[in-house]
């Protein structure tokens, strides 16, 4: 008896031992970029002249065999157009008018955004970016109507990207001051993180001279689209000057996920 008891302990402590192992293994693996450099330079994981030792090359590796093919999944379902029918996991940055929102993205991504004051961005824009060796961008315009046979601008270096988005957009907004169609920019590139951003037109409260009325109601229906989904995981830009009391934002997120 005394034999099969202490021979079930030792079974029950290498299971313990295995799951935590594996637990171990699975944060690491879920971490972001910067956070797994940070933490392999404190574990003495970068050399002197800033190469990476084997350690941290295996970090990366299990990143682009466990965590890429998923993150290119997502890409692939939503290039088909699937979340018109099965939400996907997606961030969107949600906010005001002038609230600050170009700024916050151009922090995340290093990319820059178009800014100015009052309805800047007229559509919802994707980013989606990917680490890669070498830049490669592109630009295209994707709508309902024409799901086939994008047309491709190529975009040479990222100081452009804003120029490109601009451009597209002035092409969409022709003939209103907003649209239900979306730019998606795609950059490959070595300094980038792996993530996929959603930028939507800002909070409309008041029309301006010569813009529609009919645009508040048809941007309030793009933010209540991607605030219904499930999976969407809303970014909201605050104003630091502004009473948090306040932020119709915030209101809108909590109605849609109390």
């Amino acid at each position: 008896l005394l034999y099969h008891t202490v021979t079930h302990k030792r079974h029950l402590r290498n299971k313990i031992a295995m799951k935590r192992q594996s637990i171990q293994s699975l944060e690491c693996s879920l971490e972001s970029e910067h956070s797994k450099r940070a933490c392999a330079e404190n574990h003495g994981s970068f050399r002197a002249d800033g190469t990476k030792t084997e350690s941290c090359d295996t970090i990366g590796k299990v990143h682009a065999l466990k965590i890429r093919p998923h993150l290119d999944l997502v890409d692939k379902l939503r290039a088909y157009g699937i979340e018109r029918d099965i939400p996907i996991p997606q961030i969107a940055v949600m906010g005001d008018q002038s609230s600050g929102k170009s700024s916050v993205l151009e922090f995340i991504s290093g990319i820059p955004f178009p800014r100015g004051s009052g309805l800047v961005t007229k559509c919802a824009t994707q980013l989606t970016m990917k680490k890669s060796d070498m830049w490669r961008s592109w630009a295209e315009i994707e709508s309902i109507e024409n799901s086939s046979g994008k047309e491709r601008h190529i975009i040479e270096s990222r100081e452009d990207v804003a120029t490109v988005i601009s451009k597209l957009t002035e092409e969409l907004c022709k003939e209103s001051d907003f649209s239900d169609s979306s730019i998606v920019i795609t950059i490959e590139d070595p300094d980038v993180p792996d993530l996929t951003l959603i930028d939507l037109p800002g909070i409309v409260r008041t029309t301006t001279s010569g813009q529609s009325k009919a645009v508040i109601s048809m941007v309030d229906n793009l933010i209540n689209k991607y605030l219904k989904q499930e999976r969407t995981i809303v970014l909201a830009v605050i104003p630091a000057d502004i009473d948090i009391a306040v932020v119709d934002i915030l209101e809108r997120a909590q109605q849609a996920d109390p």
